[in-house]
């Protein structure tokens, strides 16, 4: 994705949202994702990849996000 490019709406979750359900729900889809063992769909970006390749660029896609995170003062 270019640099400034905006975020699509359908993306953002709601501010009042479930932080447990929602991390539930990322750990299920992993779970999914790492037990799989079928074909992948070819990445738009990408292309065909491996699974091994698909891992990665995850990994650094989900570090991404994860940095944006900003622990709440108690």
């Amino acid at each position: 994705m270019p640099p400034g490019k905006p975020t699509i709406p359908q993306s953002v979750p709601p501010a009042d949202g479930n932080d447990a359900a929602a991390v539930a729900s990322f750990i299920q889809a992993v779970d999914q994702l790492l037990n799989y063992d079928g074909p992948f769909h070819p990445s738009p970006l990408f292309g065909p990849l491996t699974k091994e390749e698909l891992l990665a660029i995850h990994c650094v896609h989900t570090a991404h996000h994860l940095s944006f995170l900003v622990p709440k003062q108690v």
